[in-house]
């Protein structure tokens, strides 16, 4: 078992309030939602792209923790 500094748990709490907006986003962007699909074409793009830095982002949190844990 290993005990977290105070900035270790701060980023494993950033990481998953990101793993659930991630998952929030990626639900929203879906060809069967009509809201979704009611935005501008170029509104889709920056979420689609927004979604992908954010994935990102969550794979260098989780680089970092798998770091502390090991």
């Amino acid at each position: 078992s290993h005990i977290m500094l105070p900035y270790q748990r701060r980023v494993a709490d950033e990481r998953a309030d990101l793993a659930l907006k991630v998952a929030n986003l990626q639900a929203f962007i879906n060809p069967t939602n009509g809201l979704y699909l009611s935005l501008l074409e170029t509104e889709q793009n920056n979420l689609q792209a927004q979604l992908g830095v954010m994935k990102e982002y969550l794979t260098i949190l989780n680089r970092r923790i798998n770091t502390w844990l090991n």
